[in-house]
């Protein structure tokens, strides 16, 4: 049984392709049985591997943006979501956590019409190395403050304040 890793993405495009992607995801999200290969729901051929979207949710919505919060096997699918950027003619940024191997990263993929600017960050592990977990009270210190939850300190570092 695999690791899950889940993803929270923010797509934006122009309204024509924001309500294809939105016709698609929410057709997959329809069928939560099986897990869900964007590309090829949308009636293209392309053959897009290990990119299988599982419990996908589709939420706030605008005429130029959808978010979508989906779970894939082991880690995040960075190369399919380039490819489905460059099929629905969106851009895409996608915060993402598989904490049983301690990844935690955000992406930024950005479609240019003709290319994309691609940009990956994962949380070093430097930095993960220095937070330290405490069994008797359950809470994580880093930098002698304390904190509830290793998720205030996945923030923090998204955010750019450590």
């Amino acid at each position: 049984m695999p690791n899950w890793c889940s993803n929270f993405a923010t797509f934006t495009g122009s309204e024509s392709a924001i309500k294809r992607l939105v016709e698609v995801l929410e057709k997959c999200e329809a069928d939560t049985s099986v897990g869900h290969d964007l590309i090829q729901q949308s009636g293209s051929t392309s053959n897009v591997e290990d990119s299988y979207m599982f419990h996908i949710d589709v939420s706030g919505r605008s005429k130029d943006s959808v978010n979508a919060q989906y779970e894939t096997k082991w880690s995040p699918n960075l190369s399919s979501l380039k490819k489905y950027c460059t099929f629905f003619k969106v851009s895409c940024f996608v915060d993402y956590e598989e904490p049983g191997m301690e990844i935690y990263g955000k992406c930024s993929i950005k479609n240019n019409g003709s290319s994309l600017d691609f940009e990956d960050c994962e949380m070093p592990r430097e930095l993960l190395e220095k937070i330290q977990f405490h069994e008797s009270s359950e809470t994580y210190s880093y930098q002698d403050k304390e904190y509830e939850s290793i998720y205030e300190l996945v923030d923090m570092w998204r955010d750019g304040k450590i």
